[in-house]
């Protein structure tokens, strides 16, 4: 009797002992475990709506000359090649333009650069590029860690509306070197923060002077500039072939004093040019689908 007694309590404390000791691993193997969202095909397509705060500025000597600000709003697409789990690559564009946007500046007798008056009237502007981009990446845990490298060109166009101004294009080709960052929140839900500097190449400007009666337009090269952007995005995985994201992106770019050159009126010299140093920032949201 004395046996089975002490039998039976060391099998009630075994038994007891195994329990304790298998409870804390069933919410250690939930703890562990990870989200991973693939992408949706070998070649992904986007498009999206984008709306932006715009501001365009130029400046002489820390003096502002004139300022092009207000709203734009456009469209933009894109394709995505995910060669591997560890690399992609990708073409997009955009095309935004003028909701409501204003010039601030002045009106400056030809050949006296001292007389001017200020003036303000509506701007028409419109905005194109296009970028091309490597994406090798990596898995660190839950996070996905991506690298940027590429290239892209941005066209810009000004059309102050009245007859005492005259038209503008500008034009950039950049680099880009950048990373992003990205985590898996749920089966569904996905973050992602981008961070890309953008390193002129070549910037080059046509004025288009002959708007105002000069001999002919006036073409400037602006070599040096550089720009910055960052954006925060989430994506929310409706099924197996479609998603949604919203993202918040800030846009910045200042593009140093171009070359001078002579205009021409009615035959004469009436004084030498230049491009002034110009700073762009646009504060946005880009609304759209993957699929």
């Amino acid at each position: 009797m004395y046996k089975i007694v002490l039998m039976s309590l060391a099998f009630a404390t075994l038994s007891f002992g195994a329990t304790q000791v298998s409870n804390p691993r069933q919410p250690l193997a939930q703890k562990t475990t990870k989200y991973y969202m693939p992408p949706l095909d070998v070649l992904n397509y986007s498009l999206s709506a984008l709306i932006e705060s715009y501001s365009y500025k130029e400046t002489e000597d820390d003096k502002r000359l004139m300022k092009i600000s207000g709203i734009m709003a456009g469209l933009r697409g894109g394709i995505t090649h995910n060669v591997t789990p560890f690399f992609a690559h990708s073409l997009s564009m955009a095309y935004l333009m003028s909701a409501k946007t204003n010039y601030d500046g002045q009106v400056c007798a030809i050949g006296n650069p001292s007389n001017c008056q200020a003036f303000s009237t509506d701007s028409k502007d419109s905005i194109y590029y296009v970028q091309y981009v490597l994406n090798p990446r990596v898995r660190v845990d839950l996070l996905n860690v991506g690298y940027n490298i590429g290239v892209g060109y941005r066209f810009l166009f000004n059309d102050i509306n009245d007859d005492s101004a005259y038209r503008r294009a500008q034009h950039y080709l950049y680099y880009i070197l950048g990373f992003n960052l990205g985590a898996q929140i749920s089966r569904k839900i996905s973050t992602q923060a981008l961070v890309q500097y953008r390193g002129i190449v070549k910037a080059w400007n046509k004025t288009y002077m002959t708007d105002i009666d000069f001999d002919r337009d006036l073409s400037f090269n602006q070599p040096r500039g550089n720009g910055y952007y960052l954006a925060l995005r989430g994506d929310y995985r409706a099924n197996s072939k479609i998603a949604y994201f919203a993202k918040l992106y800030y846009e910045y770019w200042h593009i140093l004093e171009s070359d001078s050159k002579q205009g021409f009126r009615n035959g004469q010299a009436v004084g030498y040019y230049v491009e002034p140093n110009n700073y762009t920032q646009s504060i946005g949201l880009n609304l759209g689908l993957v699929f």
